[in-house]
């Protein structure tokens, strides 16, 4: 993505000061790049463009794209068994397996390997799975990655900037002396 701050792509700036202010980017951009000024920030509210792809307060991302949940006896295998079935819209060949740390399983090479359930797939590794476990499911080419976290407004941002893709943001406290900026693009 480029920057060019000073030029077309580069649409302007605001200062975020207040706590009970949310900055909002305006109508068809968002904010690219947030500079902490003086000292270590908490955010009560980021708000990304693409939840999946970029740091937020809603939700996790690069988790991958769907989760299942296992229903099979813990044992280490290649064969892993849902409580769901494999349908066009969940599962595919190619798909890359995750735990829910973020820990790479396998890629599927199978979906009901033996011919007798619709609910397992194979991986082109021998893993270690545990009933009721939930992993993580990314389509290759659309959501890179898993293991990501949810930023929380526990979560200091120190001074410097962030780049992604947001399209609000709010302080956790009021900052007089600092604050952010945050910079607005296409």
């Amino acid at each position: 993505m480029a920057m060019n701050f000073g030029h077309q792509e580069y649409l302007g700036s605001a200062l975020l000061q207040t706590n009970s202010r949310t900055l909002t980017a305006p109508e068809g951009k968002v904010i690219v790049a947030i500079q902490v000024l003086v000292a270590d920030t908490l955010l009560d509210s980021l708000i990304a463009e693409d939840p999946t792809l970029y740091i937020n307060t809603a939700q996790a991302s690069h988790i991958g794209q769907y989760t299942r949940q296992v229903n099979q006896s813990n044992s280490t295998t290649n064969k892993i068994i849902f409580d769901d079935l494999n349908t066009a819209a969940a599962t595919r060949v190619g798909e890359i397996v995750f735990d829910s740390t973020g820990i790479r399983h396998g890629k599927v090479i199978a979906l009901d390997p033996d011919g007798d359930s619709l609910y397992e797939i194979q991986i082109d590794a021998s893993v270690a799975i545990t009933n009721n476990e939930v992993l993580h499911f990314s389509r290759p080419g659309m959501a890179p990655g898993a293991g990501g976290e949810t930023f929380t407004n526990a979560d200091k941002l120190p001074v410097g900037f962030i780049y992604g893709r947001w399209t609000s943001v709010s302080l956790e406290t009021t900052d007089p002396d600092g604050g952010i900026i945050c910079y607005f693009g296409n």
